[in-house]
């Protein structure tokens, strides 16, 4: 007691009193046993508690969200490693933290520098074959949702994800991989738009038929390799026909022309055929009528009824005109009536004028070889 009171005698002395003026009594009551009040007592007890109370609170919380701050720390971890085999381990860890670290493997994905990016797909890839089905969903939903705000590179990542995803020999939620795929044929980046091509042409997603606008991209790069997908699989004679391939034959890109033409090769199309696709597909009209004329005069292939038959389906009411007039003098010389597909694109026309030219053609005589003389496309009249 008397260190106690020699002390708070020190302190008073020492005070100024005259700027800061305080009762020496109640400053001794507060410090000191002899004046150690009730009211002094319930106020320390008081902050005691809180103290107690803020700390076991947070205690409690580090507990409960013991697995956020692990995942907290393997990002740390991931983010700032320079070595490649412990940014790898810390890349599994955070995986392996489950719901808990999604969000930080998605930060990690979209914002990301490539060797973080790469780290985390290698060690998605080492990781998938053992998780169940609900939690590979899981993950690509995620990936669905964050793709908006992704840029390219962090879209690059993501169908890296997805091929890893396809890698997997046990099932795989097939419409979220397709859903991912088709995001990335309708990207804005060229290089995300070629990477989901090869992606489209999977077995296990099957988008081939989705591939077929690319084939009119802006990108040579992208036409390219849509163009050689499509006729690179099974169903490429279903999915583009010979028709509809020639047009590629016009590509201003020489290496669309290149596959285009080796894939008629591949179809059996001889180099006069496919000289003759090019010429049918030509996007100008006078070169089309001059096609006609060759067909009809010149007698380029020994059945030019086929071609004819595409020609009479052309965009110009010219070309469709000129078509059936050369189907009707060819079928007359050989005193043979139109065939039925003449009447049908006839009927079909949508121009007036083109229709009523198409059946003066067709009622051109043909003298049959029983002595016969009837209009090309009309009913057989008896000689008289």
């Amino acid at each position: 007691p008397l260190f106690r009171h020699e002390l708070i005698t020190a302190h008073v002395t020492t005070w100024d009193f005259q700027s800061n003026p305080i009762d020496p009594k109640k400053w001794k009551g507060w410090c000191c046993m002899d004046g150690y009040k009730p009211q002094n007592r319930r106020r320390i007890s008081l902050i005691l508690l809180a103290c107690g109370l803020l700390l076991g609170l947070s205690a409690g919380h580090i507990f409960v969200r013991w697995s956020h701050w692990q995942a907290w720390y393997a990002a740390y971890r991931l983010r700032t490693t320079l070595d490649d085999t412990r940014r790898l381990q810390a890349a599994e860890r955070l995986l392996a933290l489950g719901p808990s670290a999604r969000a930080r493997v998605l930060q990690s994905l979209l914002h990301g520098n490539d060797a973080v990016r790469a780290a985390l797909i290698q060690a998605w890839h080492n990781q998938i074959p053992t998780l169940p089905l609900d939690s590979v969903q899981d993950w690509l939903t995620e990936l669905i949702n964050a793709w908006t705000i992704a840029d390219e590179s962090a879209q690059q990542a993501i169908l890296a994800w997805l091929t890893s995803t396809l890698r997997r020999e046990a099932d795989v939620p097939i419409p979220a991989c397709q859903q991912l795929a088709r995001l990335g044929l309708h990207s804005p980046y060229v290089s995300v738009r070629y990477q989901a091509v090869t992606l489209a042409v999977h077995p296990r997603l099957g988008l081939q038929a989705e591939l077929l606008p690319l084939l009119k991209d802006a990108e040579a790069t992208v036409r390219r390799a849509a163009l050689f997908a499509v006729t690179a699989t099974e169903e490429a004679s279903l999915l583009l026909p010979d028709e509809e391939l020639f047009h590629w034959l016009h590509d201003p890109d020489e290496g669309v022309r290149r596959i285009c033409y080796d894939a008629l090769v591949s179809r059996g199309r001889t180099v006069l055929e496919i000289d003759l696709g090019r010429r049918l597909t030509n996007p100008e009209a006078a070169e089309r009528l001059k096609l006609i004329a060759e067909l009809r005069y010149d007698e380029v292939v020994a059945d030019p009824e086929p071609w004819l038959q595409r020609l009479v389906r052309d965009p110009e009411a010219a070309v469709r005109v000129a078509a059936v007039r050369a189907v009707a003098e060819l079928r007359a010389a050989q005193r043979l009536l139109c065939p039925a597909w003449v009447e049908t694109a006839i009927q079909n026309d949508p121009d007036t004028l083109a229709r009523q030219l198409m059946r003066y053609y067709q009622q051109l005589p043909v003298r049959l070889v029983n002595g016969s003389v009837i209009p090309a496309g009309g009913t057989p009249v008896p000689p008289r």
